[in-house]
């Protein structure tokens, strides 16, 4: 489903759909099956599944978590020390594809996913522990 430019800008700032970053918790699977909108506008994240709590810098957790399209490279690369940026990177995923109405980077594979977002964003370095 494709949205406009204005109700994705007014989604995105609204105070209970930025309130996941303001927590102590990754949720690890952002993708549009576990948003949802309320007919007055109310967004809720849900499936905490995979969610889990922010320890100390440098945690090690799971690489394999989150749905491919909006999984962030770090971890298509096997990177297990990441934290809150895995989702920004998916909330940016779904962004994207709420204004175009087509995934972002809708990959076959892993390496097909890495291979679509450095064909796009060009080639980035990975500081991996």
């Amino acid at each position: 489903m494709k949205f406009s430019s204005s109700l994705t800008k007014s989604y995105f700032n609204n105070e209970q759909s930025s309130s996941i970053v303001l927590m102590f918790i990754v949720h690890r699977d952002i993708k549009p099956e576990n948003i949802l909108i309320s007919r007055s506008g109310v967004v809720k994240l849900c499936d905490f599944g995979f969610a889990r709590t922010l320890a100390a810098p440098g945690e090690v957790y799971t690489d394999y978590v989150a749905t491919r399209w909006y999984r962030a490279p770090e971890l298509l690369v096997g990177d297990t020390k990441y934290g809150r940026p895995i989702d920004i990177w998916a909330i940016g995923c779904l962004a994207s594809e709420m204004l175009t109405g087509d995934p972002l980077f809708p990959g076959d594979s892993d390496i097909d996913q890495l291979h679509r977002i450095v064909r796009c964003l060009g080639k980035f370095n990975l500081f991996i522990n």
